[in-house]
């Protein structure tokens, strides 16, 4: 018999782990597996209408409502009685500290593996979490080097880019952003919110704009509206209007990776690092080089003077010198680029974390074969 496979994420909207869910319910041998997605709240996303076409996708509420106290045995039994029977296994890409999901996967008598998707830490809600988990997957050793207490149950699993789709994307056309031929474009792909460091990238472009002529920046991503137009009034303010572009949220990224020349993260390694880096991925698959902080796990995908720069973050300077690097030297450029390449589809091709993922199951539940 197939094992069962229960997915559980708060949604398949807006959760940064949703691709991921989604490349793990269609590449799974199907003759071994057979996966359920269950969301905290359906909301009819283009995504979750897709994966509805090959396997069940379920609304269940795994935030169990703990106020008031009084009702919180009800609606553990609840939900409890929805899950029991479900599946062999549950894979959890819960982003948050809400334990409720855990203790009801032990109540049902499912085997639970969650996955830790960023670097916070509340010690008692995340250490309830961590308690209740069969299994902990930690993307990069970022992670690991938090959850020390937890070495027993952690296991590291990369997250997996279809690197062939990213490598032979159709370039988009530069003219749709303004920008030429004759350009250097570096691209930024992140969502506009502080942690990014977005004033960061800006204040290095201002730094080199006069003796990089050709250097443009496109901003893809979107955020809160107050924030977006405050990089735009820094923008303004640095006289980068046309050597800065806003090019919005797209759903195109492996072409407009292509079309660029570089890529460029500027985390700041303060509050919400990063966890694991997957853009960078993304555009290494895309054969570019690549410019990253010192922000967690960027460190660990990007190897200095080989596939791309790491500086320390929340420097425009140093982010600025790395940019002078990338802008004068096509040689390096390219190279940086192909052993990215190289790099992106050694450790992180998907076919490769899902088959890691399959054997994490087969661990779990004691299978041999």
């Amino acid at each position: 018999m197939p094992i069962r496979v229960l997915y559980t994420i708060n949604n398949l909207d807006t959760a940064g782990m949703k691709l991921v869910v989604a490349d793990l319910v269609r590449r799974l041998d199907r003759s071994q597996f057979v996966p359920v997605v269950v969301v905290n709240r359906k909301t009819g996303s283009p995504l979750e209408r897709a994966l509805e076409e090959i396997c069940e996708v379920v609304q269940i509420p795994l935030h169990i409502l703990r106020r008031p106290r009084f009702a919180f045995p009800l609606n553990v039994w609840r939900t409890v009685r929805q899950l029991r029977g479900m599946a062999d296994i549950a894979h959890s890409f819960d982003y948050s500290s809400d334990w409720t999901e855990g203790l009801a996967m032990r109540l049902a008598g499912i085997p639970w593996i969650m996955v830790k998707t960023n670097l916070f830490w509340d010690k008692r809600k995340w250490w309830l979490k961590c308690a209740f988990a069969r299994k902990i997957v930690c993307l990069s050793q970022a992670q690991v080097q938090v959850m020390k207490r937890w070495d027993y149950k952690i296991t590291v699993i990369p997250t997996g880019v279809d690197v062939e789709r990213f490598h032979n994307a159709e370039p988009a056309r530069r003219e749709q952003y303004g920008l030429s031929n004759n350009d250097i474009v570096l691209v930024s792909v992140a969502h506009l919110v502080p942690v990014k460091g977005h004033p960061d990238l800006i204040r290095a472009i201002a730094i080199v704009a006069k003796e990089l002529p050709n250097l443009k920046l496109l901003l893809i991503g979107d955020g809160e509206p107050d924030y977006v137009q405050e990089l735009k009034n820094l923008v303004r303010d640095l006289k980068l209007q046309g050597r800065v572009i806003f090019g919005g949220k797209s759903d195109c990224v492996p072409s407009i990776l292509k079309m660029c020349d570089g890529k460029v993260l500027a985390t700041r390694n303060e509050g919400r690092r990063e966890a694991f880096g997957a853009a960078l991925v993304e555009a290494m698959a895309a054969g570019l080089p690549v410019i990253a902080t010192r922000s967690g796990g960027p460190e660990e995908i990007v190897v200095d003077g080989e596939t791309g720069w790491l500086v320390d973050a929340g420097k425009p300077e140093a982010l600025a010198e790395a940019i002078r690097d990338f802008y004068n030297n096509p040689s390096k450029r390219k190279r940086f680029g192909q052993a990215g390449f190289q790099r992106a589809r050694k450790f992180y091709d998907v076919k490769l974390m899902v088959q890691r993922y399959e054997l994490l199951y087969a661990e779990v539940l004691g299978l041999k074969g």
